[in-house]
This record gives C-alpha cells, structure tokens and sequence, in this order.
C-alpha cells in the first residue's frame, strides 16, 4: 500500500502543472501585450483557448501515466491536474488584468498629483494677501499630501502585489506581458518622484521630518499647520497591507474560479463568499 503510494506521488509530482503554464506564458509573453496575444490567438485558422489547450494536455498526460491505475485514481489525478493548471492560468490573466485595469488611472492620477503639487507650492509661497485671494481656487498642501499618498500607496502596493505572485506561484518568473511591466514600471517611478518632491516641499517650508519636535508641534502639523513629510516608513507598512490585501483577492478568485472549472461549484461558492465578507469587514 505504501509502495503505491508513494508512485501514485511520484507520477502526480512528474505533471508539473506550473511547468505546463510556465511554459504557456513564455510564449505568450512574445507578443508586448496580453490584448495582442488574443487578437493573434482569435486570428489561428481554428482558435483554441489556452484553457482548453493546457487542460486537455494534462489530463491526457495523466491517463497516460495512470493508465494501470483504477478509473476513480485517474479521475481525481485529472480533477487535481486541470484544476491546478487553471488556477496558475487564471491567476496568470488576472494578474495582467489587474495592472492593466490601473493602468490609464495611474497615468491620470500621478499627472494631476503633479500639477497639484506645484500649485499647491505656489500658493503656499505666496503672499499673505495673494493666499487670501487665491482661497478655494487650488490644492492646499494637505489636500495634496493626500492624493499623492493615495497615487503612490496603490502604485507601490500593486507592484509588490505582482513581485510577490511571481515569486511565489510562478518561480520568479516574469508575470507581465511587456507593455504592461511598463506602464507599471512607469507609475512605480512617478510614485517614488511625487513622493521625494513633496518631501522637499515640506522640508523646504520648516518640516523635516519631525525630529526633534514636539508632541505639540507634530498636532499642529496634522490638524491644519503645514503638512508634515511622508514617512517612509509608516507609508511602507500601510503599502504592504494594501499589497496582502490585492495578493488575497486575486489569489482567492483564481481558485475559485479553477474549482468552479472542474465542477467543485459548492467549494468555489464558498471561497467566494468568504471573500466577500473579509473584504465588507475591511471596507468598514
């Protein structure tokens, strides 16, 4: 008994249904976008989903490999295999989808964070009489201490979302198709840029950091003063939960989805609606 285990083990571990998706993606990422790689699937003389595709390979590997076994051994074996590749598969198109869904958002957002940075500086160093004509026409430093907090947290957090994938679910291997690594790779350093410039502004108008200063001095500067820098590190720790918080999610829809896909509908339910409630818990 323990014998046949133990090669039932051995022949699943041989199926290496990430190698099969691993294998898929390298491919895939020849073409610069997820979008171009569908538009050249749908154009083949007969298009065949990747789904499709890799599924039928592994569950015809598995017959193949377990052809002396009893049917319900084959069964589960393939039940396990396919719904292994389409979880990896899936969390693989998410993941792109993810960034790409961001990806016009992050080129706006950083863009106005920018233009409110440098007026919000202007008007700050402006006149007292100026300052007060200028009431309500523009971004108080505060207001944009805010938005670029909020630009950089979700561009930080959803590239270490992407890093942390891949390195755990892919081998480190790239996830992204290029075009998209780009656009993230570009609101991760728009990010970084906003947040060493408004650190300057605010050092530049009497706040380095806090250093120093007062229990009463840092009130002040959060209840209405000059706004105070961003911290690294509270800003990395508030990055890292929105991070796990992306990681979940994703993570959670995909297996839902790969057991929904081979039939385990009750257990994707039940997935998804634990998700749901963590994320109404978190929203409140």
């Amino acid at each position: 008994m323990k014998t046949n285990t133990k090669r039932l083990r051995e022949v699943e571990a041989a199926l290496t249904p990430k190698q099969r998706v691993l294998q898929w993606l390298e491919e895939a990422r020849k073409t610069s976008s997820l979008v171009g790689y569908c538009q050249i699937s749908l154009g083949q003389p007969v298009p065949q989903p990747p789904a499709t595709e890799l599924t039928e390979a592994a569950a015809k590997e598995v017959r193949k490999r377990l052809k002396r076994e009893p049917p319900e051994v084959i069964r589960n074996a393939i039940q396990r295999a396919v719904r292994n590749v389409m979880f990896l598969l899936t969390l693989a198109i998410e993941t792109n989808v993810l960034v790409m869904s961001k990806g016009t958002e992050f080129e706006l957002t950083g863009a106005l964070c920018a233009r409110s940075l440098q007026l919000a500086t202007f008007l700050e160093s402006a006149s007292a009489a100026a300052k007060k004509n200028a009431d309500g026409l523009g971004p108080s430093l505060g207001e944009t201490r805010r938005d670029i907090v909020a630009f950089a947290t979700e561009a930080s957090a959803t590239r270490q979302a992407v890093d942390h994938i891949s390195r755990r679910f892919f081998d480190g291997r790239p996830v992204l198709f290029t075009s998209t690594e780009q656009d993230l790779s570009d609101a991760e350093q728009t990010a970084r840029t906003l947040l060493e410039a408004f650190n300057e502004v605010a050092a530049e108008n009497g706040h380095g950091g806090g250093k120093g200063k007062g229990k009463k001095h840092a009130a002040s500067a959060l209840a209405g003063g000059r706004p105070r820098p961003i911290e690294k590190g509270t800003f990395q720790e508030t990055v890292h939960a929105v991070m796990l918080s992306l990681v979940h999610k994703k993570v959670t829809e995909s297996k839902a989805h790969a057991a929904w896909e081979v039939g385990e509908t009750d257990l994707a339910t039940e997935m998804l609606k634990d998700l749901n409630t963590v994320s109404g818990a978190a929203a409140h």
